[in-house]
């Protein structure tokens, strides 16, 4: 829907981004839930952020699709920071 990330090496801007319009299908359709699927990079992080503070006027959740280990990857392949974006990240399966 954005078409774009943030990127100022690039020259890609807040202005760049279809912000109205995303505002406009916010308020007509009454919009629960915003599900960001970005890149996990420097500008996908960079547009995640924007867009938290962006939203912010909206009764709306705001999530993001989850970073970390691709389903079906043995575990000693991973890289460090993936994997420690997965145990930030992690799914409590069972509290107590």
């Amino acid at each position: 829907m954005l078409h774009y990330l943030l990127s100022p090496r690039e020259g890609i801007t807040p202005h760049d981004l279809p912000l109205e319009e995303l505002k406009g299908l916010i308020e007509e359709n009454e919009v629960e839930e915003v599900i960001l699927a970005l890149s996990p990079t420097l500008s996908g992080n960079a547009t995640a952020e924007f867009l938290k503070e962006f939203l912010s006027p909206f009764k709306l959740k705001l999530s993001r699709l989850a970073l970390g280990i691709p389903y079906g990857l043995e575990i000693q392949f991973v890289d460090p920071l993936t994997l420690r974006k997965s145990l930030t990240d992690r799914e409590v399966l069972k509290n107590g």
